[in-house]
């Protein structure tokens, strides 16, 4: 079992790294690493609705394409609920609560 290392401040939530990453980058600090491709930060799709005021999330997808091809049936859901006002946001997170309303 390998030993993990948390990275606090990441938007919404920790992510957890291996031993083994750690190790890597550290061998070869200057080296160009994408980081985001080597701990595999999930997709998810935010939308935020202004009535209910709400933001929810919807995820977690492998990569952005996924996410992009799915993000329409979720939009198509929340306004058969008649939600209004959607915004759409698809990023690389790890959100801790998957509705948030606002009161």
């Amino acid at each position: 079992m390998s030993s993990q290392t948390l990275i606090p401040n990441f938007p919404l939530s920790y992510i957890s790294i291996s031993s083994q990453v750690i190790d890597e980058i550290k061998k070869e600090p200057m080296r160009d690493i994408n980081l985001l491709n080597k701990i595999q930060i999930p997709w998810w799709i935010m939308i935020h609705t202004n009535v209910p005021e709400c933001t929810y999330y919807f995820g977690p997808f492998d990569n952005l394409e996924e996410a992009n091809h799915a993000q329409l049936g979720y939009i198509e859901d929340l306004r058969q609920e008649n939600a209004q006002d959607l915004q759409v946001v698809i990023k690389q997170c790890q959100p801790t609560n998957l509705t948030i309303m606002n009161e």
